[in-house]
């Protein structure tokens, strides 16, 4: 028998060629979007754990150093220049500051008041004081280095003031952060390096 001018056993070929082409195409068309989903899964999956990679080295801190205690808060109000203030705690960490003004970072060779540093704590900033009324040129020379050798902050500057202190402290050294602080009875490196590190970035204002 002829169909549309071919043999049938001819067109039932055809057509069986046909069927066969369709389903290696739909075959061929699946593989493609399951090789592309893989692809997909796979590439969310390496940004995934690049991500989280990312945020646990960038925000990795060392533990708490010892000696370190938590500060009673004093607020972050913000006064002028001219207005005095009286701190609960000595030396502050945290309260009331000049809202217009913060201290130069590094070592600074003149007394910087507290209401002025204090600015520099709410920035994420750490403090180094210290109370040598009889001058302490060693003191001054370690403190001066180490502060120009402390690793930078997330914003790539060295988050830190040195000035002396006009009452007494506890130690030779007190280092502070927002609402910490750190009394040293001498000058220890690598315990103001760990603190530092510890609290740098961490003020109430994200700021450089």
């Amino acid at each position: 028998m002829v169909l549309f001018g071919l043999p049938v056993r001819l067109e039932k070929t055809l057509n069986k060629k046909q069927k066969l082409s369709k389903r290696q195409q739909l075959r061929a068309a699946r593989r493609r979007r399951q090789l592309i989903q893989r692809a997909v899964l796979i590439g969310l999956a390496v940004l995934v754990i690049g991500g989280i990679t990312y945020f646990v080295v960038t925000n990795r801190r060392p533990g708490a150093v010892t000696g370190e205690q938590s500060v009673p808060t004093e607020g972050r109000a913000h006064i002028t220049p001219d207005q005095e203030v009286t701190y609960i705690n000595n030396p502050p960490s945290s309260g009331p500051h000049v809202g217009s003004a913060t201290a130069e970072p590094g070592f600074n060779a003149e007394e910087i008041f507290p209401k002025i540093w204090v600015h520099n704590l709410e920035h994420g900033y750490v403090v180094f004081l210290y109370h040598c009324p009889e001058d302490c040129p060693d003191l001054k020379q370690k403190l001066e280095t180490l502060a120009g050798d402390l690793p930078p902050s997330k914003y790539g500057n060295i988050k830190v003031v040195v000035t002396s202190y006009a009452s007494p402290l506890p130690g030779e050294v007190t280092a502070l952060a927002w609402e910490r602080q750190l009394d040293l009875p001498a000058f220890d490196e690598d315990m103001l390096t760990r603190f530092y590190e510890r609290w740098v970035d961490r003020g109430p204002e994200d700021i450089p």
